[in-house]
């Protein structure tokens, strides 16, 4: 229950102010796999993103991914492109046709040609390009939809 003087300092708050918690407050609780190859980009991402409250687990390449998100339920997938043993390209189109249907973020060092219609194209729902600052990484993990309801056509 608010008190009057609580109640008056929450209705005139900064939208800007609110807007922001509400965005720290929606990557709370969030599970993340982030697939990255580079050990310092991994640290960086974990730091970040536990600060926001978020759990976290890695795999170092797309084929690890691949069985991780296979068997575990993340909310996001921050998934490198270029990376050994199974790029994030090729990981992502894997998940795809296995029928995963989970929120993956590509994250590149190059943007994509096309932009985002490219990122589509390729199985991925959105995109980070490096160096990610920790306002893009906390909204590429807290808007989603939840439950998912895209549907991927087939890859060839």
């Amino acid at each position: 229950m608010y008190t009057v003087m609580e109640q008056t300092t929450h209705e005139h708050r900064d939208p800007e102010a609110a807007a922001a918690e509400k965005l720290l407050l929606s990557a709370r609780g969030k599970s993340v796999l982030i697939v990255e190859d580079n050990p310092d980009a991994r640290s960086y991402f974990a730091r970040a993103l536990e600060f926001l409250g978020a759990s976290v687990d890695f795999a170092e390449n797309g084929r690890e991914a691949i069985t991780k998100a296979l068997y575990n339920n993340y909310d996001v997938i921050l998934m490198d492109i270029a990376m050994p043993v199974c790029d994030g390209i090729q990981a992502t189109q894997e998940l795809r046709r296995e029928g995963y249907e989970g929120w993956i973020v590509a994250v590149t060092a190059y943007p994509f040609p096309e932009g985002e219609a490219t990122c589509f194209d390729l199985g991925f729902d959105d995109y980070l390009t490096k160096p990610v600052d920790k306002v893009q990484l906390l909204q590429a993990i807290a808007f989603h939809p939840q439950p998912r309801h895209r549907k991927f056509p087939p890859l060839h």
